[in-house]
C-alpha cells in the first residue's frame, strides 16, 4: 500500500512538472515574467525558496492556474457523505458514496472569469497580490469544499 502512495505520488509529480516545463517552454512571455519576479526577489543569488513564495505573486499564480488548466485528476478519490444534504433538489443520505468531478469545478464559469483560457490573473487581486480561489481542487474536494459545492449552478 505504502508502494503503490509513493508511487501515485512520484507520478502526479512527474506528469505535473512535465506539463509547466513544455508549458513554460510554449509561453515564452510567461516564463520571462516569472523569471524576473524571481531573480527580482532572489538577486539571483539563491534559488527561489518557500520562504520567498510571499514576494512570488506573479509565479505562485501562475502554478496555480497551470494546475488548473492541467487537471491532472479529473476525479477525486471516492468520499462518503458524513450526513444527509439536500443538494440542487436531491436528497442525498448520509453514506452515500460519491465521486467529486473535479473538471466541473475548474472549469465552472461562475467561479472563473475565463475557464477555457490560461490566465495567472485568476489568482491575482487587483494590486497583483496572489489569492486564494476556493474553486481550486486540484487534487480532492472534502469538508472544506462543501460550502462551495453547494453554490455551484452547472452541477
Amino acid at each position: 500500500m505504502l508502494v503503490s502512495l509513493i508511487s501515485a505520488g512520484s507520478e502526479t509529480t512527474a506528469s505535473t512538472l512535465k506539463f509547466c516545463l513544455v508549458f513554460l517552454a510554449h509561453h515564452s512571455d510567461v516564463q520571462a515574467k516569472v523569471q524576473k519576479e524571481i531573480d527580482e526577489v532572489t538577486q539571483s543569488l539563491h534559488p527561489p525558496t518557500m520562504e520567498d513564495r510571499p514576494q512570488l505573486p506573479y509565479t505562485n499564480a501562475v502554478i496555480h492556474e497551470m494546475q488548473r488548466v492541467l487537471d491532472l485528476a479529473p476525479t477525486a478519490i471516492f468520499h462518503a457523505v458524513t450526513k444527509d444534504i439536500h443538494f440542487h433538489g436531491y436528497n442525498i443520505p448520509k453514506g452515500t458514496t460519491i465521486i467529486p468531478f473535479l473538471t466541473s469545478v475548474l472549469n465552472d464559469p461562475s467561479q472563473w472569469e475565463t475557464p477555457e483560457q490560461f490566465d495567472p490573473g485568476h489568482f491575482l487581486d487587483e494590486e497583483g497580490q496572489f489569492r486564494n480561489r476556493m474553486a481550486f481542487m486540484p487534487f480532492s474536494a472534502g469538508e472544506k469544499s462543501t460550502t462551495l459545492c453547494s453554490q455551484f449552478q452547472a452541477w
